[in-house]
């Protein structure tokens, strides 16, 4: 046998580093078209006056 951790739990690990970097990659893409959309809203609306 070798020493070290088994083949699976490397890849189990590298697995699990790559899922949270995607979802946080997600969630980073997702929060930037949201505020861009928000922005853009808040610029075409004209100032309300009365």
């Amino acid at each position: 046998m070798r020493p070290g951790p088994p083949g699976w739990l490397c890849q189990s690990a590298i697995g699990k580093i790559f899922t949270i970097g995607y979802i946080f990659s997600g969630i980073g893409i997702f929060v930037a078209a949201v505020t861009a959309l928000a922005q853009a809203t808040m610029r075409a609306k004209p100032p309300h006056e009365d």
